[in-house]
């Protein structure tokens, strides 16, 4: 079976806002012409460090470079 997501950066985010986790994965498009893209996901952490609540997105980046800042993005606006 062909791989269809593929995890790229994780992290966590602790803040006096909440805790958090951020997931960015490449993921092969649907759409006709195909290809692949950065998507960005993050949750609320409970007191167990598990996921809760899905709390911001963020996708569409097609390199490298633009997941890392689409990555950052959102924990910027978690942090605010």
């Amino acid at each position: 079976m062909e791989e269809l997501s593929k995890k790229f950066y994780q992290s966590y985010l602790y803040s006096q806002f909440g805790n958090f986790f951020i997931s960015t994965a490449c993921r092969q498009s649907s759409a006709i012409y195909g290809g692949w893209y950065y998507e960005t996901f993050a949750w609320r952490l409970n007191d167990k460090d598990e996921r809760t609540d899905w709390v911001e997105d963020n996708s569409g980046a097609i390199s490298k470079k633009g997941a890392i800042k689409q990555h950052l993005e959102v924990i910027e606006k978690l942090n605010l």
